[in-house]
């Protein structure tokens, strides 16, 4: 073999020696990231992704995340630097992150992040009033709901009412302010606690944190990567990649996912109707993925929507949102409201007027096992008559409702039947995840 022959292979296995460096580079991220983050790296150069938006840590990340924010925390910065904020403690300025850009946050920036407070007129805070007397009016099935539910009734309108039992309204733009409102229903979906210190708080989020990396096994990473939590309520959350996180964003992310991937809308102008809907937060999360073509109905207890209404307002200001006054002005003409209005929010004792096969998709998640038997039947029987043929059923719920006073989905008698679209069981209650199709 000839010396310039030599040369050349000396020359190639250099260059292999070389392209090891990809080869190693992808062994670690292969070691950290989930598969949803890994990219495959060009020969020469080997760049590793510092894009930290798109990257989510498999079990070993977690462990080494967790263990550098431990470090960061106790050490004050001077180790490591913390990833994590925490609003109430923290100063943190939206506006200037944006502007500013940089690999840790998501760009362009997602629609669920608010750089602004919205001030909303106070011409919609009278239709709240409006709304909430009409609701009360009409609520004469009180004595059949559960007794946690009766119990939380008096709470939220002692929560939310002045002296005159008019509502405050200092007192609604604040309903998450130090989990008040997540207090009266008990579903223990903390957020970030000023009264506590801050190494409890910051030892939370971490694990959060390490949650809504978990979560990307089984959430498409654009969804985690897009959502944050809504400033209505005035809650305070962990910011984290320049997003406001909680674990129910998060929950209300996995019920996202599950809907969109596994349902084919038909229907030009979709019709969802979220039973239980609470303050709006799964609504507010499921529109922005669904084209502006759409009406959402919303239903809950009297008290409830006037939190749900608020919230959806603060969320949607440009949106056409039908109160309990409008149903009236409408004579319950439920088929002109669903063509006009972008959300219609009613309490339960309206449903009666909604038509025959009108809604694509109903969603409950973990309510109605809970419910008792009388009002379970009545959303069964609203289930049954109001939902498409090929239209779309969503629930969240517990099998085994009875030591809560309820009834489990063991003992739902559904009227209809339905195709199993998908099933799930990767969420905080336990309860599994089950969408069916009816036929």
């Amino acid at each position: 073999m000839d010396k310039n022959n030599l040369i050349t292979i000396s020359k190639w296995i250099l260059k292999r020696a070389i392209y090891l460096k990809k080869d190693i580079k992808e062994l670690r991220d292969r070691a950290i990231y989930q598969k949803s983050s890994l990219s495959l790296l060009h020969k020469y150069n080997a760049h590793s992704n510092r894009y930290q938006s798109m990257l989510y840590y498999n079990f070993i990340g977690r462990v080494i995340f967790g263990v550098k924010e431990f470090i960061a925390l106790i050490s004050n910065n001077r180790v490591f630097k913390k990833d994590i904020l925490l609003e109430g403690f923290d100063k943190i300025d939206f506006v200037k992150l944006y502007n500013q850009g940089c690999d840790d946050i998501l760009y362009p920036k997602s629609p669920f992040v608010e750089l602004k407070d919205i001030d909303i007129d106070n011409s919609f805070f009278k239709k709240l009033q409006n709304s909430l007397d009409i609701a009360l009016d009409n609520d004469e099935d009180i004595k059949n709901y559960n007794p946690t539910w009766q119990k939380a009734k008096i709470e939220f309108l002692d929560l939310i009412l002045d002296k005159d039992k008019k509502i405050d309204i200092e007192k609604l733009k604040n309903f998450r302010k130090d989990s008040i409102f997540e207090k009266i229903i008990t579903d223990q979906f903390s957020y970030v606690d000023t009264n506590s210190n801050y190494i409890s708080e910051y030892l939370k989020a971490i694990d959060l944190v390490m949650e809504y990396h978990r979560y990307a096994k089984v959430i498409k990473k654009e969804i985690l990567a897009n959502m944050s939590e809504s400033k209505a309520g005035n809650n305070n959350c962990v910011v984290y990649r320049g997003k406001r996180i909680s674990e129910k964003s998060i929950f209300y992310a996995l019920c996202v996912n599950d809907i969109l991937i596994n349902i084919d809308f038909i229907s030009n102008r979709k019709v969802i109707c979220d039973i239980g809907a609470g303050y709006g937060g799964l609504i507010r999360e499921l529109k922005y993925y669904l084209d502006q073509n759409s009406c959402y109905i919303l239903v809950d207890l009297p008290e409830v929507i006037l939190f749900c209404s608020y919230y959806i307002k603060y969320n949607f200001p440009d949106s056409k949102i039908a109160l309990l006054d409008d149903v009236l002005n409408y004579n319950n003409d439920f088929k002109s409201l669903i063509n006009e209005y972008d959300f219609i929010i009613i309490s339960p004792q309206f449903l009666k007027y909604i038509e025959k096969e009108s809604i694509d998709l109903i969603i409950n998640t973990a309510s109605m096992s809970f419910m008792s038997e009388k009002n379970l039947n009545e959303y069964i029987d609203f289930i049954s008559r109001t939902l498409k043929k090929d239209g779309y059923f969503y629930s969240v719920n517990t099998p085994h409702g009875e030591e809560f006073g309820g009834l489990g989905t063991y003992k739902w008698r559904l009227k209809d039947q339905f195709l199993t679209i998908y099933q799930g069981f990767n969420n905080r209650f336990a309860y599994p995840q089950w969408l069916g199709k009816k036929v």
